[in-house]
């Protein structure tokens, strides 16, 4: 894991309207971390990672990727630069197939990365065999492995992960932390991942970051991060 700071919030301020949801937040994560941001439902870490992709526009503060400021870089130039990002409920392309799914997933790689498939299906052999069904036909599991799989072809440096465990079951969830450790292990890919399930919480993350109403309250530790009981002081009871 370098030293260098792969992505820098300041001051970061957005929201929806004339609400203002992320107060200030101050963030640094650096190549190869996988970095957790918890806290109880309606704090903000949506919006945190909706304004990151780029589908939100910040009121104020900067957001630095790799040295650059990409403050105001739309969601598709954000992509290019390095950004995947994986949205809570998955938000795959319902009557396209899984092999056109993927194809969508290169253009964020454009100029920068070549598509490489057999990495998508040596982490998630089903895509492989499914390449021809729509997506939509999929179980719940399966298209999250699809959204990851879409993002992966982007070849991204910093993986997005908003609430992957949602309505899926268990041991898909712990087959998909386990193939996000991996590729994080192979290819020094960051992950920034919201997540409200406990058990993927202390098993994924190394670090971590509190979020109470828009603004970050703690910094949790490697030790702190992967105690239950200091985790679930932070979330929904």
């Amino acid at each position: 894991m370098s030293n260098e700071t792969l992505l820098d919030l300041k001051g970061l301020r957005s929201g929806y309207g004339a609400e203002t949801v992320l107060q200030g937040v101050d963030m640094e994560i650096r190549p190869g971390e996988i970095v957790a941001v918890i806290g109880r439902n309606g704090v903000g870490k949506t919006t945190l990672m909706r304004t990151l992709s780029g589908l939100l526009k910040p009121s104020a503060g900067t957001i630095h990727l790799k040295g650059r400021d990409v403050t105001g870089d739309s969601a598709d130039l954000r992509a290019r630069a390095g950004i995947g990002y994986i949205p809570q409920g998955r938000d795959v392309f319902p009557e396209l197939t899984v092999r056109e799914n993927l194809l969508v997933g290169e253009v964020a790689g454009t100029g920068r990365a070549k598509p490489d498939y057999d990495l998508v299906y040596q982490f998630f052999p089903i895509l492989r065999e499914r390449a021809r069904q729509r997506a939509g036909t999929l179980s719940g599991g399966q298209q999250q492995q699809l959204a990851i799989g879409r993002a992966m072809m982007g070849n991204p440096s910093l993986m997005l992960l908003d609430e992957p465990s949602e309505g899926i079951q268990p041991s898909i969830i712990k087959d998909i932390a386990r193939n996000v450790r991996t590729l994080n292990a192979e290819t020094d890919m960051a992950v920034l991942l919201v997540e409200q399930n406990l058990d993927l919480i202390v098993s994924l993350a190394e670090r971590g970051y509190v979020m109470e109403k828009g603004r970050i309250v703690a910094r949790l530790s490697r030790d702190e991060i992967t105690s239950r009981e200091e985790v679930r002081k932070h979330l929904t009871i």
